[in-house]
């Protein structure tokens, strides 16, 4: 993003463009720029990163030791993860951004390109699959969310820290790093229409009607606390879980589900016995686990176990 015609900044570097920024990469690889879409990251789609994956691993078969994605931030922490899992376990993927475009005082990019290169050749992390470097921290894909509007600080992993930070050009491992298992997922298939609903004080959730009389494929509610929803909302989830897979996250961000503390209509104990699916994962995560679990054709008593492990 840069300015040009018009207020505010738009989709206008290249890849060449962003790598004749940082100098100091010449000095470190051999590397080799490509520009696959100029897209805002609202706008990208499944098949973006079907295109993505692809040309990964011809990069990966013509010799590369590793790849750096660069993509806007929005929706970095879900592309990244759905990469993770697309990707065979071993390539070395690494996304990046900035949270400050060219036109600002201060702008990261260039600093986040530089730092992401040095994770691609370092070998301090083993079978490290697709990483987020930010702000000179490396997370997990799996644990990352941008948490933050502005700040240069807005990537974290809440639940565990960073996996490895930089430090004058230095991977420092901070935790053990496990890579996640890849999903058979047909190239082309399209992504399954599983909304996701957050509950909130005192909402009708009129939405879970509409939800009822139309086709979707899956829901994710991201639930009070340890994984609680109103009682007044139980018998829809009921109705829409006979016909879909309906799982219960929480909103809190950290933690995990309870099990077995409350019992009462709407309680975490209730809904399990209505055999509601359960996760710990971020909502936003889960539902993209959740779809590559459907587009690889997991039945429901596969994908409970998914979770389940």
């Amino acid at each position: 993003m840069t300015g040009g015609e018009g207020e505010g900044v738009k989709p206008s570097l290249r890849a060449e463009d962003l790598c004749a920024s940082v100098p100091q990469l010449s000095d470190l690889a051999d590397i080799e720029a490509t520009s696959l879409f100029n897209e805002p990251s609202p706008n990208l789609t499944m098949q973006h990163l079907f295109e993505l994956k692809n040309a990964a691993l011809e990069a990966f078969q013509s010799g590369a030791d590793g790849v750096v994605v660069t993509q806007g931030t929005d929706t970095m922490e879900e592309t990244s993860f759905a990469m993770d899992l697309l990707m065979p376990t071993g390539h070395k993927v690494i996304f990046t951004a900035a949270m400050r475009n060219p036109t600002q005082a201060g702008a990261d990019g260039p600093a986040n390109l530089l730092a992401a290169v040095q994770v691609a050749i370092s070998d301090a992390i083993q079978n490290a699959g697709v990483l987020v470097v930010m702000n000179d921290e490396v997370h997990a894909p799996r644990h990352v969310k941008k948490s933050h509007t502005s700040s240069l600080q807005a990537f974290q992993s809440p639940a565990v820290g960073p996996v490895a930070r930089i430090s004058e050009g230095r991977v420092i491992p901070m935790a053990h790093h496990q890579p996640t298992p890849s999903f058979m997922v047909p190239d082309g298939a399209a992504f399954p229409n599983i909304p996701m609903i957050e509950m909130v004080f005192d909402d009708q959730l009129t939405l879970l009607d509409h939800l009822c009389e139309n086709t979707i494929d899956g829901l994710v509610i991201a639930a009070f606390g340890g994984g609680r929803v109103p009682a007044k909302i139980v018998e829809k989830l009921d109705q829409l879980n006979i016909k879909i897979p309906v799982l219960i996250t929480t909103r809190t961000g950290g933690g995990f589900l309870s099990t077995k503390t409350y019992g009462y209509p709407g309680g975490e104990m209730d809904l399990r016995s209505r055999g509601l699916l359960a996760s710990s994962w971020q909502p936003r995560k889960a539902r993209i686990l959740l779809a590559f679990a459907l587009m690889e054709g997991k039945n429901r008593d596969q994908i409970k176990r998914m979770f389940d492990e």
